[in-house]
């Protein structure tokens, strides 16, 4: 039995998503703050990266132990760079290599061109992995809604948080961190994973999974 949490990661920030669509949906009256949207939000973009970052896991780990499931149609040689690399990054103890570097490292070793980082879908899936550490790493600070903030360049990717419309608050976090932005990011991180594994010519388990 071989677990692929990608797949639960995804299905998660899926629901959280919708989750958070409802309640913005059927909110009504003055802008407020709601606990638990801002937490579906939240959870919804922390699924989405860990979405990313242990579907790549899973191919190197199944390179690794020579688990053919979704690898089968690799040939030998790209198998063993793939081992190779991993082995590598966990010998030396660079076990903090960022998710994307796995990504382009991967299709490195399947003799693929990697993804450009000055254009979509990593751009894309760059931002939303920033925004997912900002989240977790986050420090309060003084802010209005007239001077720039971080992730201002977001406003032209979705539709602000509908609670928070009209109000004077600063973009990041309250304006930001709605069912718009939780559904951009699930896009963005969904379109980059899946062009990766087309490239690599690998049908991964979350492609194929029904819960």
């Amino acid at each position: 039995m071989r677990n692929y949490f990608s797949s639960h990661h995804l299905w998660g920030a899926k629901l959280f998503a919708e989750e958070a669509e409802k309640i913005e949906t059927n909110f009504t009256g003055q802008s407020r703050f709601d606990i638990r949207h801002r937490s579906t939000v939240n959870a919804s973009i922390l699924s989405s990266v860990a979405f990313l970052e242990s579907a790549i896991n899973e191919v190197y780990k199944d390179a690794v132990d020579k688990h053919p499931s979704y690898l089968k149609d690799l040939d030998k040689p790209k198998i063993e760079r793939l081992q190779q690399k991993w082995n590598e990054w966990h010998t030396e103890r660079k076990k903090n290599i960022s998710t994307l570097k796995k990504y382009l490292v991967a299709m490195e070793c399947c003799e693929v061109t990697p993804l450009s980082k000055g254009r979509s879908p990593y751009q894309e899936a760059n931002l939303v992995i920033k925004l997912r550490n900002s989240i977790v790493h986050f420090t309060p600070d003084n802010s209005c809604d007239d001077i720039p903030q971080q992730f201002d360049e977001l406003q032209s990717k979705f539709l602000e948080n509908q609670l928070m419309s009209g109000s004077g608050n600063a973009y990041f976090p309250d304006k930001c961190l709605g069912a718009g932005c939780s559904k951009w990011a699930l896009t963005a991180v969904t379109t980059f994973a899946n062009e990766f594994f087309t490239q690599i010519e690998v049908t991964p388990n979350y492609m194929l999974a029904r819960f």
